[in-house]
């Protein structure tokens, strides 16, 4: 299982990224993230990490030069802040990877999919359009199959979600919903045992 960036910088109304759904979305995700833990699945984290303002994507600092003087708040994923921190209770356990970014894209992700013995990925996170999504290629292009669950990834609303989610359906991956998730580890641990 990946969980893309799932911080207090986005999952609470006091980041400075906030999307509302996926604090909405948190109680469900940290279910499947225990689904994924008793099947011993291995569950790998993004985050955004941010050490300096030029560590902000460059577009961003374009678009809206206020970031430029609250990159660092209390709020923002930047690095020693609350809002860097995982919004998942007990997430992560020791021995569960984390992998950090600046952007969109993270680099390492495919290899840690494929280091941990992957063939499948369940895909899950925060936003659809932009980090789900890059995820969702970087895991597709090295070879891996990426089932996102559509009940654990969220956006900034659904004319956000929606386009990204057929998208991956369409050429990346499937879609399916958190029941099918569970049907399929449940059905996953019985064959193995």
């Amino acid at each position: 299982m990946v969980v893309v960036d799932m911080q207090n910088a986005f999952c609470d109304p006091a980041g400075t990224i906030f999307v509302p759904e996926a604090e909405q979305q948190l109680p469900l995700l940290l279910e499947a993230v225990r689904t994924a833990r008793a099947a011993s699945m291995p569950v790998i984290y993004t985050t955004v990490l941010w050490g300096s303002a030029e560590d902000v994507p460059l577009g961003i600092r374009k678009t809206d030069p206020g970031w430029e003087t609250r990159w660092s708040n209390e709020g923002s994923p930047a690095v020693g802040r609350w809002g860097a921190e995982i919004a998942l209770d007990g997430a992560p356990l020791d021995g569960e990877t984390v992998l950090s970014k600046t952007g969109f894209i993270c680099p390492g992700l495919a290899d840690a999919a494929l280091g941990a013995g992957l063939t499948t990925v369940f895909l899950t996170g925060t936003t659809a359009n932009n980090c789900v999504y890059a995820a969702a290629l970087s895991l597709f292009e090295a070879g891996l199959d990426v089932a996102a669950i559509d009940d654990c990834i969220s956006g900034f609303g659904e004319p956000m979600k929606q386009p990204w989610l057929e998208n991956i359906a369409m050429f990346l991956g499937r879609i399916v919903s958190f029941d099918d998730f569970r049907s399929e580890v449940d059905n996953a641990a019985r064959n193995v045992g």
